[in-house]
């Protein structure tokens, strides 16, 4: 009978150690977890065969290298909530479950997500929670999540999922428009509106199917609408304006002027041009016909205009038209 204990320890040092995961939490929770008891009946002997074996559906368990290496990518902490989407057999859900404090995870056929459950709850990961449903919509209740790992390659990595990602929250996902052609891509969320996103190699993963992802058709698949995020729809949606000389300037602030949606960004540059123009105002002292005309550096000392366009410190300005910014007072005109 084959020992299952030693072929695990085995496989943890010829197939993932050596192949570069260097995590010792992730190589430590392989040397764990009971791989043969996460596979059909009949395939256990194939258990820590580094490849991926049929689980029904037409999904499969993934290769355990593949689980480790995007185990290690999501940096899972021991205090994190962890969401993964395809649960498949279970297996990965329990080596996440070794390193995280909660696992959620999501599938979206009901009776692998079923077997899945009855083998985690009698393997006793009681830290794990199943739900079916389309992982490309993620768990909202449940969110924000520390890290998203997606066991199955998207089009394109839904916004969704993105959006559920705490600060500092790392998502791993394969996305390609063909099979073969897939990139482990890791999607750190750095703030509330900027991501993060690495090129971590190639991968082949099953379809990821749902509103975000691939649709099935009676002809294949073909991707989803793509749920784009505000930023993407503002830069389509924004007009570029005209230079500040020019003299359609001032049409789209016409055009846009009597709507009740006024951005923040507008109202911002609006109350920095008004600042700009009353600082102007303030600092620089307005200049009689004379001045314009020759310029306060080509007056003499004594010219009767010299006195008036120089500020005197502690004293009022002789035009009738010139602000005190010493006194910050308006001159008596008159």
């Amino acid at each position: 009978m084959l020992d299952f204990a030693f072929a695990r320890h085995r496989m943890v040092e010829t197939h993932i150690a050596r192949r570069g995961v260097r995590d010792e939490r992730v190589l430590a929770a392989l040397r764990r977890v009971a791989r043969e008891s996460f596979v059909d009946e009949g395939f256990e002997e194939f258990a820590y065969e580094d490849s991926p074996l049929p689980i029904g559906s037409g999904q499969t368990i993934s290769q355990p290298f593949i689980v480790a290496r995007m185990a290690e990518a999501a940096e899972i902490e021991p205090s994190d909530r962890v969401l993964e989407i395809g649960t498949g057999s279970g297996y990965a859900a329990a080596i996440l479950a070794e390193l995280a404090s909660e696992v959620f995870t999501m599938e979206r056929h009901g009776e692998l997500a079923s077997e899945a459950e009855r083998r985690l709850h009698r393997s006793g990961y009681s830290n794990v929670t199943v739900k079916v449903g389309d992982g490309t919509l993620g768990w909202t209740e449940r969110a924000p999540f520390d890290a998203i790992v997606v066991a199955a390659g998207g089009p394109s990595v839904p916004v969704t999922l993105q959006e559920q990602l705490d600060i500092g929250g790392r998502l791993v996902i394969p996305v390609g428009e063909h099979p073969e052609e897939q990139r482990l891509l890791r999607v750190t969320r750095m703030s509330a509106t900027k991501f993060e996103e690495e090129d971590l190699g190639g991968v082949m993963f099953v379809p990821l199917v749902g509103a975000e992802g691939w649709i099935e058709q009676d002809n294949g698949r073909s991707p989803g609408p793509v749920r784009k995020s505000l930023q993407e729809l503002i830069g389509e949606a924004a007009e570029e304006l005209p230079a500040i000389d020019a003299s359609g300037f001032g049409a789209p602030f016409d055009r846009f002027g009597d709507r009740r949606v006024i951005t923040l960004t507008f109202l911002v540059l609006a109350a920095i041009a008004w600042l700009s123009l009353l600082l102007a105002t303030w600092l620089w002292p307005s200049a009689d016909p004379d001045t314009i005309e020759h310029g306060h550096d080509g007056l003499a000392p004594d010219h009767p205009h010299w006195q008036e366009g120089r500020s005197t410190e502690g004293k009022r300005h002789s035009h009738p038209f010139v602000i005190d910014r010493h006194h910050h007072e308006w001159p008596h005109v008159g």
